[in-house]
């Protein structure tokens, strides 16, 4: 995959960072009033048959008990039909506003929101192989 600006390049991509948070005042209000049982029944279901989010983590996420992952915050919001980046941060997480590209012996701060998908995707595989291969290193 070429760098946005035409040019190969190696990325960094920042990792999000927990900070406080109040994910159980978030669900409140995106749950408009709706049982737990809606989100359990229309989140999914395992292989196991068993749902993705079930009872007891929602109650513990409205108790303020428990923080959700970021991929179930990021489910929650989907099932609920609310974006995404509201849950990510009512549960804690700080979503990444720049990506840092580096070339050579040149690097720039690349505003995320201008980052092409292909881009985040194809460093996200490249840090995804790479993992992989340390792994197997190790065995």
């Amino acid at each position: 995959m070429a760098h946005p600006a035409g040019r190969s390049a190696g990325w960094c991509y920042i990792l999000p960072v927990a900070k406080e948070h109040n994910f159980d005042v978030w669900l409140r209000d995106a749950m408009e009033g709706r049982p737990n049982v809606f989100l359990v029944r229309n989140s999914g279901v395992k292989a196991s048959g068993r749902p993705v989010i079930d009872d007891s983590r929602v109650s513990k996420w409205l108790k303020g008990e428990q923080r959700p992952s970021w991929d179930l915050a990021v489910l929650a919001a989907e099932t609920l039909g609310r974006p995404a980046e509201e849950s990510l941060e009512a549960a804690g997480y700080q979503l990444p506003t720049t990506l840092h590209a580096a070339t050579g012996s040149e690097s720039r701060d690349v505003d995320l929101t201008k980052a092409s998908e292909e881009a985040l995707l194809a460093e996200l595989a490249r840090r995804a192989a790479a993992r992989r291969t340390r792994r197997s290193d190790r065995r």
